[in-house]
């Protein structure tokens, strides 16, 4: 499936099966940048998401399996800079997620166990 602006450029490209998700889903800008990449399979999320700013940059970057998120989870700044760092562990917030300035500068320290904050640190 296709979606198209008014001037041509795409604007979505969707895989379907039997009516649902399966594969790749793309959706770009008015400006040409893709704004989102998604693997599907069955209609759940599956594989590699990524997100991007209206410039380009990548802004998110995350990983699903059936539908959960697993594995490491990251945000960038428009300017390419980390932002934030974490990892997900069936579906819950575990291990450190580390948040920084656009100067990358470490701001807070955050650690979880199964979605229980565990430890916040200031820095």
């Amino acid at each position: 499936m296709v979606g198209q602006y008014p001037d041509g450029k795409p604007q979505s490209r969707t895989e379907i099966t039997n009516g649902l998700p399966d594969g790749l889903w793309q959706e770009w800008y008015e400006n040409g940048k893709l704004r989102f990449s998604a693997s599907w399979r069955e209609d759940k999320g599956e594989g590699g998401w990524q997100y991007y700013h209206e410039n380009g940059v990548l802004r998110q970057d995350e990983f699903y399996r059936a539908d959960i998120p697993t594995g490491l989870f990251s945000q960038f700044y428009n300017n390419g800079q980390l932002k934030q760092k974490g990892g997900y562990k069936d579906g819950k917030k575990h291990g450190a997620h580390e948040f920084y300035s656009e100067s990358r500068m470490l701001l807070k320290r955050e650690t979880y166990q199964d979605a229980t904050l565990l430890d916040t640190k200031t820095l």
